[in-house]
């Protein structure tokens, strides 16, 4: 079946058991051309990419795709995460990049 519609944002593995399960079952579905993507967010924190839990979740959820969420604003950064700029900075090219090592096209 083709849907017409090139990706589809399945959920954040790792964050519930049914966003987890769900990346199991689709991989059953006939989607045509239609791809499907992993969320999650960038690295934690303080913590290397290869062992931040979320984001190992999101590389092994079976997708050829990633979508990250990373902060964007400066406010966000200092007071959300308690992080400098160049931190922040940090854990998202980490985050691309070990995506990337992984194979993952990533859409940020």
């Amino acid at each position: 079946m083709d849907l017409g519609i090139p990706y589809i944002e399945a959920g954040w593995p790792g964050s519930n058991p049914k966003d987890s399960e769900i990346f199991a079952k689709v991989r059953e579905l006939n989607l045509g051309d239609t791809q499907i993507v992993a969320f999650g967010s960038t690295r934690h924190k303080g913590m290397k990419a290869d062992q931040d839990p979320n984001l190992k979740a999101v590389a092994s959820a079976g997708t050829n795709i990633v979508s990250l969420v990373g902060k964007s604003w400066d406010l966000h950064v200092t007071e959300a995460l308690n992080a400098t700029l160049e931190e922040n900075l940090s854990m998202i090219t980490d985050s691309i990049q070990f995506m990337k090592d992984q194979g993952k096209k990533v859409f940020f």
